[in-house]
């Protein structure tokens, strides 16, 4: 703090934001006076930038105006360097469909997809209607991560969460297999034994040997989708699904993006990755809808309405929406 000078502290305590470096005190391209260049903490991603007190006269083009989080978890513009900006942006960045479709792709190369088995009672075109509608709802939400909005992207995101549990809750009905292993959890009854969950780890772990990753990284997710009310056969579907999902993730990695939510704790990064991963399940569940199979349909499902709910936890953090649940009491 010593090495702050007073200008600068007075500075980032009006923008309310915490300093996290020495500042340099230099003359910057394009601009006709020596400035400050702080290294500041972007509170919404956890990501250090450094921002410029002034404007520039001339060569505008390596330099951003960017939206960040600052202490009191209040977005605030500041000038900052062209690459700092790109660098807060691919945190936050959410894939695109062909992302999407490519990593599932090279998934389905190391796992091909059983045929699924047929389920005649299943509404596909309102399935396939939302995951549709859910695409649009996500561009929405790009663009309120993009603006640190948690306004916009907590009321699109509770509207999505609410119209997932609906529909995962119509296809339950549709299907007499689902109808029944929801009537044997709630009787806490087991179909699967313990050697029928040993077979599915070792094809769980055959999967992503294959591709390259080590299965005992991953079996907390392999347990979690495990649901000893479904037989074997249904398990294997879900089981091989989460590993086909797993190498995807990989290839998503390789190219800059992240798909999963590592802690629960507030942070527009993560926010933005926890995004990407529900622009994954959808177009998963658009495949699965083209291919009639309710089993997968009913597990992406899932996955969309727990994604969903972790991150409105974490946006439920924020004093503002705790403010608006306050004052709409949702």
């Amino acid at each position: 703090m010593e090495e702050i000078p007073e200008e600068v502290r007075r500075f980032c305590d009006l923008l309310k934001l915490e300093v996290v470096g020495k500042p340099e005190y230099k003359r910057l391209e394009g601009f006709t006076y020596d400035t400050w260049v702080i290294p500041v903490r972007d509170e919404g991603t956890g990501e250090v930038i450094r921002i410029i007190k002034g404007h520039p006269v001339t060569a505008m083009h390596l330099y951003r105006i960017a939206r960040i989080v600052n202490k009191e978890h209040n977005p605030v513009n500041v000038l900052t360097f062209r690459e700092d900006y790109e660098k807060l942006l691919k945190v936050t960045k959410v894939p695109t469909r062909v992302d999407v479709r490519r990593a599932a792709e090279e998934a389905e190369r190391v796992a091909p997809r059983p045929k699924p088995r047929p389920a005649p009672k299943v509404n596909w075109r309102a399935i396939k209607g939302f995951a549709r509608r859910g695409a649009t709802d996500l561009a929405q939400m790009e663009r309120a991560v993009e603006t640190r909005r948690a306004y916009v992207l907590w009321g699109t995101l509770t509207a999505l969460k609410t119209r997932t549990d609906l529909t995962l809750e119509e296809l339950t009905k549709a299907v007499e297999e689902l109808k029944e292993a929801e009537e044997r959890k709630a009787k806490g009854e087991r179909v699967l034994t313990d050697e029928d969950v040993e077979r599915l780890w070792e094809e769980f772990s055959r999967i992503l040997r294959e591709a390259g990753l080590d299965p005992g990284r991953y079996k907390e997710r392999f347990d979690a989708v495990v649901d000893v009310s479904m037989p074997y056969e249904d398990n294997l579907f879900i089981v091989t699904d989460e590993a086909r999902a797993i190498v995807a993730e990989k290839h998503l990695r390789a190219e800059g993006f992240r798909v999963g939510i590592p802690v629960k704790k507030f942070s527009w990064k993560y926010i933005g990755w926890g995004l990407g991963a529900i622009k994954v399940q959808l177009m998963s569940l658009e495949l699965a809808a083209d291919e009639r199979d309710a089993l997968r349909c009913y597990n992406i499902l899932k996955k969309i309405s727990e994604t969903s709910q972790t991150i409105l936890d974490m946006l439920e953090q924020l004093p503002e929406i705790k403010l608006l649940k306050k004052a709409t009491k949702l």
